[in-house]
């Protein structure tokens, strides 16, 4: 198999390669994939996880293994985000297969966060949309994230109605 093949296939099973590692390692996905799991096609469309672990470098350097081992290449690598200390960015190089430039994106975001209750699905651990709705709320209030309140408001309204549609039954 070329290695643009394994990539590509790479590529295509990014979701269920960060879900079986959140399931082995207990991780806990927040944010949007949380809210897509729990609230299926009412939910944003987003394309890279959010996860929780008390030790996030250590965690994005296992993810960056296995994506670069996956894919029989070094295609993936760990960063420090710039806007949010403490967090750790998996990202792909991108088709120009250089390090740092603008085609490169986010496929998983690692942070320490508060606590947080969480829903098992199939073995794995999302925040509780009560929790995501929180830390949404909480962000609208801060001008530091200015630049995702349109985001975070969306995601509200959403919460809101897959929390209504639940109680319908």
């Amino acid at each position: 198999m070329s290695v643009k093949t394994r990539l590509l296939e790479t590529l295509g099973r990014k979701e269920s390669l960060i879900e079986q590692h959140a399931r082995e390692h207990k991780l806990v996905i927040y944010g949007g994939r949380a809210v897509q799991a729990q609230g299926g096609f009412l939910a944003r469309q987003t394309s890279d996880y959010d996860l929780s672990t008390a030790h996030p470098k250590r965690e994005a350097g296992h993810l960056t293994s296995i994506f670069n081992r996956e894919s029989a290449g070094r295609f993936f690598y760990q960063t420090p985000s710039k806007k949010h200390k403490g967090t750790e960015k998996v990202r792909f190089v991108g088709f120009d297969f250089k390090r740092g430039t603008k085609d490169d994106f986010t496929i998983a975001d690692v942070s320490k966060t508060r606590p947080l209750k969480t829903v098992n699905i199939q073995g794995i651990r999302y925040a509780r949309l009560s929790e995501t709705a929180k830390d949404k709320a909480e962000s609208l209030k801060d001008e530091n994230f200015e630049f995702r309140h349109g985001k975070d408001r969306e995601d509200l309204q959403r919460i809101n109605a897959i929390q209504k549609v639940e109680r319908l039954f």
